[in-house]
């Protein structure tokens, strides 16, 4: 009367062990795939910094350009770091890098700075050419603050020209 009891119901220490390992290596990927992602939407988010950085200094040199009546500094064929406008009938105008920072200046208000607080800007040229309408030339290196990762390490150069007419 020794019956054997078979119980098929289970899984057995090895199939446990197939399974987790199975199921480690799915979700290692699946966070490594996330993690991926999520550097790339950073990088792309710094990216959009830049540009739209750079964007903002050419809108509001273009429009202090266009409001100019003349280039005071620097002179026709010379180039500089900054940038003086004479307008009618009001104090100048005064691009300059300061600290790593584009900064206008209008006579003797205080200076505003263009650029974001974690974006650094270097190699800033005006560059002043002609003589009746005046070319102005502006080139400048756009990099974020934040490069201690290469993951956010991104710097770009940005041309530009405008005219005084």
């Amino acid at each position: 009367m020794n019956k054997k009891i078979e119980n098929k119901k289970g899984f057995t220490l090895v199939e446990v062990l197939v399974y987790v390992g199975i199921f480690s290596i799915s979700i290692s990927a699946v966070i490594n795939y996330f993690l991926i992602l999520n550097t790339i939407n950073n990088k792309n988010i710094l990216i959009s910094k830049l540009e739209n950085d750079s964007r903002f200094i050419f809108s509001v040199v273009e429009n202090k350009i266009f409001d100019a009546g003349d280039v005071i500094f620097p002179e026709s064929g010379q180039a500089s770091s900054s940038l003086i406008l004479f307008k009618n009938n009001e104090d100048n105008l005064y691009f300059q890098e300061i600290d790593n920072g584009l900064y206008l200046k209008s006579g003797k208000n205080i200076a505003h700075r263009l650029t974001s607080p974690d974006i650094l800007i270097n190699d800033l040229e005006f560059n002043v050419s002609g003589e009746g309408d005046k070319n102005i030339k502006i080139s400048f290196l756009l990099e974020n603050k934040k490069n201690n990762s290469k993951d956010f390490m991104y710097k770009r150069k940005f041309y530009n020209s405008f005219t005084i007419r």
